[in-house]
């Protein structure tokens, strides 16, 4: 028996945990799952298009964060030398992709609420610690790259001023 827990407002609002964003996801996720048929829907988020491992880390969707981040400073780097065109052909990918990782995560967190409690407010509180977002991650990402950023334009000034000093 489908309960379609997922579809329930108060679990979605209480998964998604900021509430200026409800409208958005809850529009986003009803393109997923039409008439209880799952499938991949173009979505944009300018957010996962210039930061999909920020994005992802701050919905709490860590592996997926992990995947993307680590293909981004393995294998990105070399084809985006290689191919100029590369970089942004897959920031656009991200850009569809993150908000549907979003929501299989959200599917697969229901799905586990759902076996492990009936009572619904608590299933609105493991929907709380399972979804929501993590402010103190993306915000330690977003520190980490502004260092980043930072040594490389110094370390530039640096090159360029030993340069004109030779």
């Amino acid at each position: 028996m489908d309960t379609k827990l997922y579809e329930n407002q108060e679990i979605l609002e209480a998964y998604i945990g900021t509430p200026d964003k409800i409208e958005w996801y809850k529009k986003t996720f009803e393109s997923y799952n039409v008439n209880g048929i799952e499938k991949f829907s173009w979505n944009w988020s300018w957010y996962s298009f210039f930061f999909p491992f920020v994005y992802l880390t701050y919905r709490k969707c860590y592996l997926e964060a992990f995947i993307i981040w680590f293909f981004q400073t393995h294998f990105f780097i070399f084809f985006s030398l290689s191919f100029p065109f590369f970089k942004p052909i897959i920031n656009i990918i991200f850009g569809f992709l993150c908000p549907w990782l979003v929501y299989k995560k959200y599917r697969k967190s229901i799905k586990k609420i759902e076996r492990t409690e009936k009572e619904f407010e608590i299933q609105i509180e493991m929907a709380k610690k399972l979804g929501g977002v993590n402010v103190i991650a993306r915000n330690i990402i977003i520190i980490y790259y502004i260092i980043l950023m930072a040594m490389l334009v110094l370390s530039i000034f640096k090159m360029i001023n030993v340069t004109t000093q030779l």
